[in-house]
């Protein structure tokens, strides 16, 4: 079986030839990527930011409709409990959309001329 070889975008250098570049080396070794550690980051940052959320947000509205007191310190731990899981599955749902959306927002657009306004000549 016969290996493809790397695609090439437009001047720009495969990843084997930036690290080949950057130490030095033309039989440098090459690293294999770290796909399976960023995963797990960004998984643990999943948990990490919606944990700060759902407790962010459950003692701030719960605070607003019952305002301090002692009740409110109470339910407090459960309704964190409670929104903390619902917050990981919709960001584990809504990221893939959240990106296509942001990309689409920041994609650039293309450049167009500006149409040229009629002629004398041309408007009669």
């Amino acid at each position: 079986m016969k290996s493809r070889p790397p695609v090439r975008t437009r001047g720009v250098p495969s990843l084997d030839e930036e690290r080949r570049r950057r130490s030095g080396s033309a039989a440098a070794p090459v690293v294999p990527d770290k796909e399976p550690a960023l995963n797990k980051r960004i998984l643990l940052t999943q948990v990490i930011m919606t944990f700060l959320m759902a407790t962010t947000m459950s003692g701030v509205m719960s605070l607003i409709f019952t305002g301090p007191s002692l009740e409110w310190l109470a339910a407090w731990p459960r309704q964190i409990l409670i929104a903390w899981p619902i917050a990981f599955v919709a960001t584990m749902v809504l990221w893939p959309a959240s990106m296509g959306l942001a990309g689409a927002i920041l994609r650039p657009r293309a450049e167009t001329a500006p149409a040229e306004a009629p002629r004398a000549d041309e408007a009669a």
